[in-house]
C-alpha cells in the first residue's frame, strides 16, 4: 500500500460522490463496493447528495481512471473526476469489486505499487511508452504520469515493496 502524503485526505472527512450517468442499479452496486474502504480508512463517503461531492463518477468513459485523493479538488464541479470504461449493470460481481476497489483507492490518495521508490524496476523507457500507446491508447504524457514517474521516499507513507500486488503483476 502506497499513500501520496501530498494527495491525502484528513482522517473523518465525509467525501461526497456523485453519478453523472448510468443507471441506479448501477450506482447501488458501485457505492456497496466502494464503502468496503471505510472499513480500512477513516474516511465515509456519502453518496445521498448531502455532501460537497468531490468524486464525480462518469461511465462508459474512456478508460478507468481517478484522480488521486484531493487533487479532486482541482477539477471544476461539472466535470468527472473518476471514469469506469467497462463496469456496466450485468457486469460480475468481482470485475466490479476488482475495478471499483481499485479506483476509489486512487481517490483515497493511493498508487500504483510500482511507483514504490525501492521497487527496483528499470522500465525500458522506450518500449514502456511504445507498449502503452499501443496496448493502452496512452499517450506519451499519459504514460509517464500512470507508468514511469518516480516518487521519493518522504513522499510516501508505505509497506514495504510487495513485488505480488495485484497492480505489478498487470504491468509486467
Amino acid at each position: 500500500m502506497i499513500l501520496d502524503f501530498a494527495n491525502k485526505w484528513k482522517p473523518g472527512d465525509v467525501l461526497g460522490v456523485s453519478f453523472l450517468n448510468g443507471s441506479p442499479k448501477l450506482h447501488e452496486k458501485v457505492a456497496e463496493v466502494a464503502k468496503t474502504w471505510e472499513n480500512y480508512a477513516n474516511i465515509k463517503f456519502d453518496f445521498t447528495g448531502n455532501s460537497r461531492n468531490v468524486i464525480r463518477i462518469r461511465f462508459n468513459a474512456g478508460k478507468n481512471d481517478s484522480k488521486i485523493g484531493t487533487d479532486a479538488l482541482t477539477f471544476p464541479a461539472e466535470e468527472e473526476t473518476m471514469c469506469y470504461a467497462y463496469i456496466h449493470e450485468n457486469s460480475s460481481e468481482p470485475e466490479i469489486k476488482r475495478v471499483v476497489l481499485h479506483e476509489f483507492g486512487h481517490a483515497l490518495g493511493l498508487i500504483h505499487e510500482h511507483f514504490h521508490p525501492y521497487s527496483g524496476i528499470n522500465f525500458d523507457r522506450e518500449n514502456t511508452i511504445k507498449h502503452f500507446m499501443s496496448a493502452s491508447g496512452f499517450s506519451e504524457a499519459d504514460v509517464e504520469k500512470n507508468v514511469l514517474r518516480t516518487y521519493c521516499i518522504n513522499q510516501l507513507s508505505s509497506t514495504e515493496f510487495d513485488p505480488n500486488s495485484i497492480r505489478f503483476i498487470q504491468y509486467e
